[in-house]
């Protein structure tokens, strides 16, 4: 049983897919923020959170984040409301998603661009998505139809799915659209 996990996230909206392979079918469940609970609360909460983690950081405290890390986790919980799609696809169904989904649990980037191991770092625009498959975890910038021709193929057979089987407004629910 082999499992694909995708984050795809830009500065304002984030999308988690896991795919599962079974022996007749792959499980596909997406999870999107849906709502933000009292946002302008959430926002202030959240400034004075990042704002003492840099503080901390920059007195090089890097050790005692952890009461800061579970305050974000609660402020989450208490604040974000999530949606959770989930499919069964049949393998005999649309055969050609077992060879994409291979593909992508065997994915060497396609473009020449220097890949690098996840870190934490700031985007301002486009968005990313980190792979998390067999081999390892990558995390690529902005990719396109050019630049990543198999992986944009598989996000788009994978969301083509979902849309078919629940009638979401992709982008009224701000969800990040292939």
């Amino acid at each position: 049983m082999d499992t694909i996990e995708l984050k795809v996230f830009n500065i304002d909206t984030s999308m988690n897919f896991q795919i599962i392979e079974l022996n007749n079918s792959f499980i596909i469940t997406l999870k999107f923020l849906e709502e933000v609970i009292d946002s302008e609360f959430y926002n202030d909460q959240l400034d004075d959170l990042f704002e003492k983690i840099y503080n901390r950081r920059e007195n090089n405290q890097n050790e005692s984040l952890e009461e800061y890390i579970q305050e974000l986790n609660n402020l989450g919980e208490k604040h974000l409301k999530y949606k959770v799609l989930r499919g069964e696809l049949m393998k005999n169904e649309f055969s050609d998603y077992h060879n994409s989904f291979h593909m992508i649990n065997n994915y060497i980037p396609e473009s020449h661009e220097n890949q690098e191991r996840i870190r934490l770092k700031a985007m301002l625009d486009g968005y990313t998505i980190v792979i998390k498959n067999s081999l390892n975890t990558l995390e690529i910038k902005t990719p396109t139809q050019e630049s990543h021709p198999i992986l944009m193929e598989f996000l788009n057979k994978t969301t083509e799915f979902l849309r078919g089987k629940y009638p979401i407004d992709f982008q009224s629910k701000m969800i990040i659209h292939f």
